[in-house]
This record gives structure tokens, sequence and C-alpha cells, in this order.
């Protein structure tokens, strides 16, 4: 069984690394013979590219990534995808992939894929198609846990099962 979690709202609070009420014991009540993935937009960094602040720098993003998967030990081992694409910000391709590299580098040494396609920004299912492809199983073999209507949305697209957060982690 594959469970991927999204991260803001869901494991942990928006720019924050705390981690949110029920999520390490719903996790460890998970065990070890499960995959875990985290699928995040993360578009910031391309509005900081294009704008600069108040948006997070890919150095950020890449040191909350990180500092979140140090407060539960499992997330060391994910897989971390992380969407940068926005269609609203134009970039030259070649700014795309360097702004990708600098997150992924930042976020060393978690198992980081980062990407600017549109297909994966969620709604759309490309995040979760790709965690199901890197654990090859069948979509019916994984739960996508996520905060909004857009993670639920997705989860449909990729023929996933969705849970709300509140529900899966107790919070309801």
């Amino acid at each position: 069984m594959l469970y991927v979690f999204d991260l803001d709202g869901t494991l942990a609070e928006t720019w924050e690394t705390e981690l949110l009420p029920g999520v390490v014991e719903r996790v460890d009540e998970l065990g070890n013979d499960v995959d875990f993935a985290v699928a995040t937009n993360q578009a910031g960094v391309a509005w900081n590219a294009l704008e600069g602040e108040p948006y997070p720098r890919p150095v950020e993003i890449g040191n909350r990534l990180v500092a979140v998967a140090e407060r539960l030990p499992v997330l060391k081992e994910a897989l971390w995808l992380v969407s940068i694409g926005d269609e609203g910000v134009d970039l030259p391709t070649e700014r795309w992939r360097a702004l990708a590299a600098e997150v992924t580098r930042a976020a060393a040494p978690l198992w980081v894929r980062t990407s600017s396609d549109p297909a994966w920004r969620k709604p759309r299912p490309g995040m979760l198609m790709e965690a199901c492809r890197t654990f090859e199983v069948a979509p019916e073999e994984a739960v996508f846990v996520g905060d909004r209507e857009g993670d639920a949305q997705a989860a449909a697209a990729a023929g996933i099962r969705f849970v709300y957060a509140e529900r899966f982690f107790g919070r309801e």
C-alpha cells in the first residue's frame, strides 16, 4: 500500500515545520509494510523568481522539507514530489530547470523530485501518478491524504482513493 500526503494543511501548517496533531501517531499505526510519499504544490519559488519577496526562495523550500522530515523519521525515506509550476508565471525553460534543481539540491538528503510541469500541479494528477509509477503500484493500491478540494480532484483524476486529513488524522 502506498500512502501519499499533501504537506501544507495536512502534515504541517503552511510555512511551518511542526507536525499537526495526530500525524505522528497515525503514521506510526500504518506500520512498516507500506510506502510513503509527499506531493506538494510549491509555486512560490516561481513567483519569487518573477517578483521577489514575499515568496520563498528554493533553498527555503528545500530546508523546510528537511525540517518536516526530521520531525517524522519515516518521511526521511519517503518520496517527496514537489510541483513548482504555475501557469501564471512565464519563465524561460532554463530558469524553470534551475529552480527545480535548486529545490532538489536544498532538500538533500531527502529523495526529492521537483518539476515545473503543469501536469504535476494539483488539482492535476501528475504527482500522484508519478508516485504510483515510482513504487510500481496500481492507483487502487494507493491513498492520497489532503486538506483541500484540489487534492480530492487530483486523487480522482489519478484514480486514487482520497481521504481528508481531518478524518485520516482524527482531527474532526
